[in-house]
């Protein structure tokens, strides 16, 4: 077995996709796997700091953060990259957003516990 390089890790940041029929919507979007620099953005967009400096739990729109980070469009870029368009997912049906939000807990080994954790710390 070889020592791995830096060319070695650059070459193959692959990145799992899976696509996910939303009929709500009309057809399928496809779901992303995250980066560990996505990921922690999006822990952290789960808490704001208050007045004292402090940090507390932000769980608004969480869903739809999540679906943000994971969703791509056909260009391969984050399809729901601002905060208008994270409101505008965040209002959509519970029906239609749940299933989603689990293929992106799913495609990023995010389980209840561990969303749990993030939320309790």
């Amino acid at each position: 077995m070889k020592q791995v390089s830096f060319a070695d890790v650059v070459n193959t940041c692959n990145l799992k996709e899976e696509q996910l029929e939303v009929p709500e919507w009309g057809g399928f979007i496809v779901v992303r796997e995250m980066t560990a620099e996505a990921r922690d953005a999006y822990e952290h967009s789960l808490f704001s700091q208050n007045e004292q400096g402090s940090f507390d739990k932000n769980l608004s729109n969480a869903r739809a953060k999540l679906i943000a980070a994971c969703v791509v469009g056909p260009d391969g870029k984050r399809m729901f990259d601002t905060e208008q368009k994270i409101t505008v997912l965040g209002n959509q049906p519970i029906s239609t957003i749940n299933p989603i939000f689990d293929k992106c807990q799913e495609i990023n080994s995010m389980g209840a516990d561990e969303i749990e954790e993030i939320a309790g710390n």
